[in-house]
């Protein structure tokens, strides 16, 4: 194949997708205004979750995860004794889903010890907590475009990003 050895390639995907997912009505929009809507929003998540990204040493390039379809990135924050990742924090865009019935950014953490007190976090000025239910915070698309200018958008959500890094960093120094 182009003189390229795939032989040691491999196809295991390491999540699952069932096998009727393309049967779902997501999948079959046809309407063209929706499309290009969800493109424009997806391509501005990943201009600012690259930029955001570049600011943290350890961060995995920005992609589209297969299992949610999301795109986002996350980098370690700490390792354990064996090196290790111990701890991680993620950056992303998500399409509306069972959590959240609109476009939204996240920012995600996990640690491979028990983390105590994750319900009682330091509210954020700009998205909220999904503690204990989910290890994260989203800030909606509808909160975004309330905001008159794309400068101030592109504010809002780089805020809101980090500051929930710097309460998921101050949690992980208080759990150690």
């Amino acid at each position: 194949m182009r003189g390229v050895d795939i032989s040691k390639l491999k196809n295991e995907q390491p999540y699952f997708l069932s096998s009727d997912f393309l049967e779902d009505d997501k999948f079959h929009n046809t309407n063209k205004f929706e499309i290009e809507a969800a493109t424009l929003l997806r391509h501005n998540a990943e201009i600012i979750i690259n930029e955001l990204a570049r600011e943290y040493k350890n961060a995995i390039p920005v992609r589209i995860w297969p299992h949610h379809f999301d795109t986002g990135t996350f980098f370690a924050t700490a390792r354990n004794q064996a090196g290790e990742v111990s701890q991680t924090i993620g950056m992303g865009w998500a399409m509306p889903d069972e959590m959240i019935n609109e476009p939204y950014f996240y920012l995600s953490f996990w640690s491979e010890k028990e983390l105590r007190n994750i319900s009682k976090l330091t509210p954020l000025e700009i998205g909220n907590w999904m503690t204990p239910r989910w290890k994260g915070a989203v800030l909606k698309h509808s909160e975004i475009i309330n905001e008159t200018s794309a400068q101030k958008q592109h504010q809002l959500v780089k805020q809101f990003f980090n500051e929930g890094v710097s309460v998921v960093s101050r949690l992980f120094k208080r759990n150690l």
